[in-house]
């Protein structure tokens, strides 16, 4: 008698392969490699062995030796080619992860920081399988980081050779190719299903039908493995958090369809449903490329410009010309006034600048530039205008990693319809899956062939897809319709957010007022013609509304004067030094001007060494159509006016908004944060109408910010869309839109339970044939499209 000796395959601790050499190992943990072995030391000497607690076996096998391999990052030059910003000892890089596939990577990622203290911050986008690093160049250099993550089995993706052509996001083409290749198959296996439909001759048709059987299961396999992967792979990701979502019932559905096609066709008992299969992928793909094709229609990119000016000053033959950042190439120069951002990395032609990178790196405090060295893109100078010139175009810049991880993103948990579709989706799930058991066991005492008929029905028609399809379509087709109207959004989540807003908050100056149709008056001691050209100079490099309304009415004056140590203090003015002279342009408090000012319009003091001289009085012009607008909103809405000038307009605000006590004048930019955060403390529901750049803080802080510019390069990183001011007076019906277009995606909720209640019922009694709720099913996805693009064209028209 042969005895057999089974040995139990040990699987390694780290990243879960068969150990072939059980000598490699720690106490009770093997592992297969000594790689593998050299990680969990460097986790579990770190406290990080959480990583495996989070997805048992989580790590990637790693290569046991790295050696040399990275010794060329030691040269400096390359080194700098590759970061994407230094700034004496703080640089920040860009890497693509192929290796990333879990929570577990993602947590670990971004504990770098425990195992190389030089290492400041790592954040990881998941679904780009990207990191962004930020790191002490003094305490660690980059070829310790590249080898520390090759060692943990992160193998960074390093490009020498980036190039400058703008290429089409690869998860868009993916999806495209997929439709492509769904659309093939279903119409192909539609004309497979003839036979089927036309109802021939069963002796005709038997001569075919198993060769078009066969066909179509050919056809159905593309479909199931490439086309509906990202629905398998997004149910499996939910499964391994522990979490059921959207993607699950519909990949139950779609298994029980192709797989009972696949019986049938094989045991000759039908010509099985192929068709149906194939064209039920082909329209919920057609859903998520229609909103990726929107995504990259919109001239308001939400990769960069949508905190990037859309435009700047580019240097040309005649002048300086405003013009698109999508424009911009290396060697072009433009220039940057004060309080702008660089839109791409760039040399100073001029002689210093004073950069702000908070936005890069959170440090607030300027750094001096001198003429000749490489401003990042993301630095905001904060002095007199400067004179640049582009080395890389806006697509190779590095915050275009730093807004896919959503710095700006005012998102917090909620009730929002999407949040809802999800929670729907899970508990459905659990339903679905306990009725599908209780049916089959029912029917199972019948007649098995009942109960595996009744099982497939339940499985395949009961689908959600009115919830998968209704979102893209309808929050995709409004984001577009909205541009083309002139509001530009920067996400689909700022649709629904403009549904819930109650409040209401206008900036006055360069928001209801008229940046160039302001009557200019000057009061005071009078100017010198070289006083006049010395004020036109400051005022140049400012973007703040007054101050551009004040460069046009002197431009006459224009002369070439050096400013220097020019200054612009939010909330109160600007002030700079030429030929020995300090000139200080603005509020009275900040010009010296003892008395308040009495005359009706927006005031900019001067003073000269410290000698107030006159002030200019802007009579502001509202724009047109704000009386009616008013009138529209304020049944529906709270409405405020918060304006940083004093009172002497107060008439003509009283007489557009109703109430004159929201009228509150004399608001620091800090004021306008706190008031609009008090409201929210109330439970308010804020939007917020301002000056991109000065209203910046109020803008973030609202739960609704938008930019309204007349020049497209003004307006704030933290703003979720830019309004053209033109289209100022369409507000209101553009709330109704949004709160029209939420409806519809509630009514097609609805539909989706509705249709569900009927057609499970219907099917747990048998009275389904998987045929007929294959068709349903499709049938089902067709309509809900049809209802919301139908539905936000309709409303579309009413604005």
């Amino acid at each position: 008698m042969e005895l057999t000796v089974v040995t139990e395959s040990i699987l390694c601790t780290h990243c879960g392969q068969a150990c072939e050499d059980h000598s490699i190992h720690i106490n009770e943990q093997y592992f297969c490699c000594s790689g593998c072995k050299t990680v969990y030391e460097i986790l579990n000497e770190h406290d990080l062995c959480t990583y495996y607690e989070l997805d048992t076996s989580a790590g990637i096998k790693v290569r046991s030796s790295i050696g040399d391999a990275y010794a060329y990052l030691d040269q400096a030059d390359i080194a700098d080619s590759l970061v994407d910003f230094k700034n004496d000892s703080t640089v920040v890089i860009h890497f693509f992860i192929p290796s990333i596939h879990c929570s577990s990577c993602l947590w670990l990622l971004e504990k770098l920081y425990t195992i190389e203290p030089g290492i400041i911050r790592s954040d990881v986008s998941f679904t780009k399988k990207e990191i962004s690093i930020t790191y002490n160049s003094s305490v660690v250099n980059l070829r310790r980081i590249v080898e520390l993550m090759d060692s943990l089995g992160y193998a960074p993706h390093i490009q020498l050779n980036k190039t400058t052509e703008k290429e089409t996001p690869e998860t868009n083409r993916s999806v495209f190719y997929k439709l492509v290749v769904a659309g093939f198959c279903a119409s192909n296996s539609m004309l497979m299903s003839f036979p089927e439909y036309l109802g021939l001759d069963r002796e005709i048709e038997g001569m075919y039908a198993e060769v078009f059987g066969y066909i179509s299961i050919a056809l159905g396999l593309p479909v199931l493995f490439y086309s509906a992967s990202d629905f398998y792979i997004a149910a499996w990701k939910g499964i391994k958090n522990k979490m059921i979502n959207l993607d699950m019932p519909i990949t139950i559905g779609m298994t029980a369809l192709f797989s009972r096609s696949v019986y049938e066709i094989l045991t000759h008992t039908s010509a099985g449903y192929i068709d149906s299969f194939t064209g039920l992928v082909f329209f919920l793909l057609i859903g998520k490329w229609y909103q990726s094709k929107v995504y990259q229609s919109m001239s308001f990119d939400r990769d960069y410009q949508s905190y990037f000016p859309v435009a700047v000053n580019r240097v040309e033959a005649d002048g300086l010309k405003p013009a698109a950042i999508s424009t911009l190439r290396a060697g072009e120069e433009i220039v940057i006034r004060s309080q702008e951002i660089i839109p791409a990395d760039a040399t100073l032609i001029s002689e210093s600048a004073y950069i702000d990178y908070s936005f890069v790196t959170g440090e607030s405090l300027p750094v001096k530039k001198h003429k000749g060295e490489l401003i990042y893109a993301g630095g905001r100078q904060t002095k007199e205008s400067i004179h640049l010139r582009i080395e890389k175009e806006v697509s190779q810049s590095h915050l275009l990693q730093l807004w896919n991880n959503q710095v700006f993103d005012k998102s917090k948990g909620g009730n929002s319809v999407s949040q809802l579709a999800d929670r729907f989706g899970r508990n459905f799930t659990i339903a679905l899956l306990i009725l599908s058991a209780i049916t089959f066991g029912y029917w199972y005492t019948i007649n098995i062939a009942a109960a595996f008929n009744a099982l497939t029905a339940v499985l395949i028609v009961a689908c959600p897809c009115a919830l998968a399809l209704s979102i893209p379509f309808a929050y995709g087709n409004a984001i577009r319709i909205l541009a083309k109207k002139g509001l530009f959004l920067r996400s689909t989540e700022v649709v629904e957010k403009l549904a819930h807003i109650d409040t209401i908050v206008f900036d006055k100056t360069g928001t209801i007022t008229q940046s160039d149709q302001s009557a200019v008056t000057f009061y005071g001691n009078k100017l010198t013609m070289e006083q006049l050209g010395c004020i036109y100079a400051v005022v140049q490099h400012s973007t703040h509304p007054l101050s551009m309304k004040l460069a046009a009415y002197l431009k006459p004056h224009a002369l070439h004067y050096v400013v220097s140590d020019f200054e612009e203090i939010s909330g109160k003015g600007l002030q700079a030094s030429i030929a020995g002279n300090n000139y200080k342009i603005g509020s009275a408090a900040f010009t010296q001007r003892r008395e308040a000012g009495t005359l009706a319009g927006a005031y900019v003091g001067i003073s000269v060494n410290d000698v107030f001289y006159g002030y200019y009085i802007f009579r502001n012009k509202y724009r047109m159509h704000m009386d009616t607008l008013i009138q529209q909103l304020k049944g529906t809405y709270r409405l405020y006016v918060l304006s940083g000038d004093n009172d002497t307009e107060k008439k003509q605000l009283e007489a557009i908004f109703p109430e004159a006590e929201n009228i509150i004048f004399n608001q620091s930019p800090e004021d306008k944060l706190a008031f609009i955060s008090g409201l929210q403390q109330q439970g308010k529901q804020v939007l917020m109408l301002g000056d991109g750049l000065n209203d910046a803080g109020a803008l973030k802080q609202s739960n609704v910010g938008i930019s309204v510019s007349e020049e497209v390069y003004n307006f704030s990183p933290s703003c979720d869309g830019i309004m053209d001011a033109l289209y100022i007076s369409s507000l209101s019906r553009m709330l109704n839109f949004s709160r029209g277009t939420v409806k519809a995606v509630k009514a097609t909720l609805l539909f989706s339970i509705l249709y569900n209640i009927v057609v499970i019922t219907l099917a747990v009694q048998g009275l389904f044939s998987p045929l007929v709720a294959a068709v349903i099913m499709p049938v089902s996805s067709v309509t809900v499209v049809l209802m919301v693009v139908l539905t936000t064209n309709v409303l579309a028209r009413k604005m």
